[in-house]
């Protein structure tokens, strides 16, 4: 009854949080990668390693955006637009892009 998934951690599984920390570095050659943990220390093969990133890229990583209060978007709406500088502007612009219901307040 074998599921083909292993009990054992990977070969790979202690290196995974460096390799995160290098693919949000903007590092993502495989090959660069795996020269880097071989370094480390590591004994696994290049396909491993690549299997690995495939999965890891897949994964969406929750973003976290930063929701401005109600009163600051308020401010925003009723300010006049000669008023506002380019960060308001900027900033009630992806207000409105992400909330329907702002698009139509003027």
């Amino acid at each position: 009854m074998a599921t083909g998934v292993s009990s054992r951690p990977s070969v790979l599984t202690p290196f995974h949080p460096y390799l995160r920390q290098r693919l949000a570095g903007g590092v993502h050659q495989a090959a660069d990668l795996h020269a880097e943990i071989l370094a480390c220390g590591y004994q696994g093969s290049l396909h491993v390693l690549r299997d690995w990133l495939t999965t890891a890229r897949t994964r969406s990583t929750p973003v976290a955006v930063r929701v401005p209060s109600a009163r600051r978007i308020t401010a925003w709406i009723m300010r006049p637009g000669h008023k506002l500088t380019d960060d308001d502007r900027a900033n009630l612009a992806d207000a409105r892009s992400r909330c329907p219901d702002l698009r139509d307040v003027s």
